[in-house]
């Protein structure tokens, strides 16, 4: 190799060296003021009202539609319930406090049984709701599908999903499905 070549080559990077931090300089900057103008997450004042009502026009009109918002929406109380009450399996995507709502759980069963499979755990080993489930939706919702194991082992819970929806006798607990009185 050549003296004067490697002269060359160094030289040529060095060039390149200072457009790249050139470059890099301009981009902070330019993100540092992107950064003092965007919202903070999570405020809702802040929240543009535009898309937020876009959003709420999208959402009932195709529940799923809730999937692709962001999480500022997708914690939005308006936004999920319109979600859900268009389709039920949009509490999937909702936020875990939407979840664990008993309220908001319960419309989604409403308009979509399978919805309880997204219900937070808490509501799926809670006895009482999970027995309103039962009594409002019946065979619509599988509510002893979606239930904690303890209430698949609790033999007055699964008697009464079992008379209202015989076939559910498939979800209970081994031991239970071995109970003749309810198999009869």
């Amino acid at each position: 190799m050549k003296k004067g070549y490697k002269e060359a080559k160094v030289k040529a990077v060095k060039k390149v060296v200072r457009k790249k931090t050139i470059k890099k300089k301009t981009t902070k900057k330019v993100t540092k003021k992107v950064a003092k103008k965007a919202p903070a997450k999570g405020k809702a004042d802040q929240v543009d009202q535009k898309a937020r009502k876009a959003i709420l026009k999208e959402v009932k009109e195709d529940g799923l539609a809730l999937e692709h918002a962001d999480k500022i929406f997708k914690a939005d109380s308006e936004i999920v319930l319109a979600a859900v009450k268009q389709d039920g399996s949009a509490l999937e995507h909702a936020d875990k406090t939407f979840k664990a709502d008993r309220e908001v759980v319960l419309v989604a069963v409403k308009q979509d049984g399978s919805a309880l499979e997204y219900a937070d755990k808490s509501l799926k080993a809670d006895r009482e709701f999970m027995l309103e489930c039962i009594k409002k939706f019946g065979y619509r919702c599988s509510a002893l599908e979606y239930a904690d194991k303890n209430l698949k082992a609790d033999r007055e819970f699964v008697f009464a999903a079992v008379k209202k929806v015989s076939y559910w006798l498939e979800y209970a607990a081994k031991n239970l499905k071995a109970d003749r009185e309810l198999g009869l």
